[in-house]
């Protein structure tokens, strides 16, 4: 029987910045086209790129996480990370990064999922995906 190392497999995973954005946006291209398709190519990718910066100022690293979070940005909501309770996760020093992704959808945090939900504020969700348009809010 074939056996693959893990060494194996992660040598065919992308590496830099450059290769991360291209995968995430081949990932959103095959799992939500309706999300992206009006979108131009250079914009899309500053997205994916300002999306990958603000999942790993949360300490997260590896490739799933990092496409997992951009998901969620264009799914739910780019701003999602915010919100007092799943910023709290995210920030969680006392959970391991690789876990943190996973804990957002613990139930608990149900009601904080819905007020990201409904939260509606153009000016913040677009400095989310372009922080200079933030007007010195943080």
């Amino acid at each position: 029987m074939l056996k693959i190392r893990k060494e194996q497999v992660e040598a065919f995973l992308p590496k830099t910045d450059e290769e991360i954005v291209e995968f995430i946006v081949k990932h959103l291209h095959e799992e939500s086209p309706n999300l992206i398709e009006r979108l131009p190519p250079e914009s899309l990718r500053e997205m994916v790129g300002n999306g990958v910066a603000r999942a790993r100022g949360h300490g997260l690293r590896r490739l799933e996480d990092l496409t997992a979070f951009v998901s969620i940005m264009f799914e739910i909501a780019p701003d999602f990370d915010e919100h007092e309770e799943l910023r709290r996760v995210l920030r969680d020093d006392g959970v391991p990064a690789d876990e943190r992704m996973d804990r957002l959808f613990d139930s608990e945090l149900d009601d904080a999922w819905e007020e990201v939900v409904r939260y509606r504020d153009p000016e913040a969700r677009a400095g989310a995906w372009f922080p200079e348009l933030k007007s010195g809010k943080d």
